[in-house]
């Protein structure tokens, strides 16, 4: 069944990407303030995951004012992808071991951006075409 725009999982992100644009209006002295760059990544990131994949929205905090930290919670594990300017990296924690993994990803491809988002535990939509997803 198609997703209803005034979804719960809808009205979400959109929630989460009028936040994000707020964020990069507020004074630069302004705890939550993030800056332009690391805003439209992250703005992509976002669209990307909403439209293109069957994730849960995340939460997100930002990050001493140059980064963004969405967070995602499983039963297991705890994934944090904090975006500053062009730069992603991934953080996995388990929750019980607090065994943590981090890696930095690129993205050279499209191929890369769906690899990701499928660690993190989305599926691509049967509407999605990745190949021409926008990489940012």
């Amino acid at each position: 069944m198609p997703e209803r725009p005034n979804g719960d999982r809808s009205i979400r992100f959109a929630k989460l990407l009028e936040t994000i644009r707020r964020m990069a209006r507020l004074p630069e002295h302004d705890d939550f303030y993030i800056d332009a760059k690391t805003a439209a990544n992250s703005e992509a990131i976002v669209a990307v995951l909403w439209n293109n994949f069957e994730l849960d929205a995340p939460k997100m905090f930002p990050h001493e004012g140059d980064s963004l930290v969405l967070t995602w919670d499983s039963t297991v594990l705890k994934r944090l992808l904090t975006i500053a300017d062009e730069d992603l990296d991934l953080l996995e924690m388990n929750k019980k071991s607090k065994v943590r993994c981090e890696q930095e990803l690129s993205f050279k491809s499209p191929d890369d951006l769906k690899n990701w988002i499928m660690q993190l535990g989305g599926l691509p939509s049967a509407k999605s075409d990745i190949s021409a997803a926008d990489v940012p």
